[in-house]
């Protein structure tokens, strides 16, 4: 779900609602919202971002693969 699609089901889910979010929950929405549109563009100038990593993790990033 791309945030654009997330953000009209975010609008559709409050106008249906029977009772509108806690000041609280809009909280929370908004903080999160805050992370969906924050790009953040990897720094690709760095040899050794997609090395891989022997400790199971790719790329460099703390992701661990199962």
């Amino acid at each position: 779900m791309t945030p654009e699609q997330f953000t009209y089901w975010l609008q559709g889910f409050v106008e249906v609602g029977k009772t509108p979010p806690t000041p609280e929950q809009w909280q929370e929405i908004k903080n999160h919202l805050a992370t969906v549109f924050h790009k953040v563009t990897p720094d690709i100038s760095n040899p050794n971002m997609f090395k891989y990593d022997p400790n199971n993790t790719w790329p460099n990033l703390g992701i661990a693969i199962c």
